[in-house]
């Protein structure tokens, strides 16, 4: 037989274990505010914010917006942004927050 503190160990892990799957099925949901309509950064504002980082890498190039998405990342949403650097085969994405425009976070591909 078990004892009482044992079984109100497993009926704790149970209950943590079913908490952890509905905060995951809820994607946090729950807890982002609504997107925002006229967001501080506009997606203009954002890809000029990316292109001007980019320039200062690659000062003779172009740049070419291939994707975007307003996406709630990090605990915030956020302007997600592809651009290939032209010549080359470079490709950028980056993540600049829609209320301060600073890149929070970028990563390069090769193609």
């Amino acid at each position: 037989m078990c004892s009482k503190r044992r079984l109100k160990a497993i009926m704790f892990a149970g209950f943590a274990v079913l908490f952890a799957a509905l905060l995951a099925a809820c994607d946090a949901e729950c807890f982002r505010g609504p997107r925002p309509t006229n967001p501080a950064v506009s997606l203009q504002d954002a890809v000029g914010i990316a292109e001007r980082w980019l320039a200062v890498r690659y000062p003779q190039s172009t740049f070419n917006l291939e994707w975007y998405e307003m996406d709630w990342e990090m605990g915030r949403w956020v302007w997600e942004l592809d651009i290939r650097v032209r010549p080359g085969r470079v490709e950028y994405e980056f993540y600049i927050c829609v209320e301060t425009g600073d890149i929070l976070r970028w990563r390069r591909d090769l193609d």
